[in-house]
């Protein structure tokens, strides 16, 4: 005779299995509010204008190019571009494996040169005597022809103050002219 507490454990499994299926791929994702929290600093006493100036030296500082602006808006958007080649000991293993295998491991997907792109959004908001400046960060992955790979938000907090930091400076620097 089979005993019940097997069953039991077995219905419990399952339940609990379905419970884990994934969420609907239909919803767009919601930022949480300690991204944003991250991603927002408010400046006093500082005009839009100055502002925006400030953002576009702070991004062409940190080897961005511009692509966008639009003053009404207070939006600018900047990429930094980066190729990655494999390294010569990546192809020497390579070329290695490939003699040692009799051409086989030429067969075999090896690592491959991909550009990478820092795409930065940065939002500039008149609120009162000061401006709300939010900056997003977005890396994107492109395969040899030019096409998206995959693209991923970056939430790192240091990344941000950092950004942060290099715009009050740039905002200390515009207004001692």
């Amino acid at each position: 005779m089979r005993n019940p507490i097997w069953i039991l454990l077995a219905v419990a499994v399952a339940v609990l299995a379905e419970g884990c299926a994934s969420a609907p791929k239909d919803r767009l994702p919601v930022a949480p509010m300690g991204a944003r929290e991250v991603q927002t600093r408010y400046f006093e006493n500082t005009s839009a204008k100055a502002a925006m100036k400030a953002v576009i030296d702070m991004l062409q500082d940190g080897q961005f190019s511009i692509q966008r602006t639009d003053a009404d808006l207070g939006l600018v958007v900047g990429i930094r571009s980066r190729v990655k080649n494999p390294s010569g000991d990546q192809k020497a293993l390579k070329w290695m494996a490939i003699g040692f295998t009799y051409g086989l491991a030429a067969l075999l997907p090896w690592s491959k040169s991909e550009a990478t792109e820092i795409v930065a959004d940065v939002n500039v908001t008149p609120v009162d005597d000061g401006v709300r400046v939010r900056i997003t960060l977005l890396r994107r992955v492109l395969d040899k022809n030019g096409r998206l790979e995959r693209a991923e938000p970056l939430t790192d907090s240091l990344v941000y103050q950092d950004l942060f930091e290099l715009l009050g400076r740039s905002l200390f620097v515009a207004e001692a002219k």
